[in-house]
């Protein structure tokens, strides 16, 4: 048990390193400016691309990054295309910078 916590303790910490470390970028706070200047619907279909090629981290720390307000509207548009995405999308949302990404299913006792 305990080296299994110290284990989730370690990915907690590089993760929470990671976001400090993106949100500190400036060219990530570019790409972010960017994203909330375009159409939303362009800023959906760009970050639904990025979820194919397997980016989903980088667009739920897009998505943390915007406006509120901003983010909403890309993921309604998200939700008009792949409503299990948005969901998805949402609940990533929830947990960012709480809970780091692993192969591992959590349970609720986890959250």
């Amino acid at each position: 048990e305990k080296a299994k916590f110290n284990e989730r303790k370690t990915a907690f910490e590089e993760m929470r390193a990671e976001i400090i470390q993106r949100e500190d970028d400036e060219q990530f706070a570019k790409s972010v400016a960017m994203y909330e200047t375009i159409k939303s619907n362009q800023s959906a279909a760009m970050m639904m691309d990025l979820v194919a090629q397997g980016k989903i981290d980088e667009v739920v720390a897009y998505l943390d990054a915007m406006k509120p307000r901003s983010a909403a509207k890309v993921i309604s548009e998200v939700q008009k295309e792949e409503t299990q995405l948005a969901a998805e999308l949402v609940e990533r949302l929830k947990v960012y910078g709480l809970i780091p990404s692993t192969d591992e299913e959590l349970t609720n006792a986890d959250l």
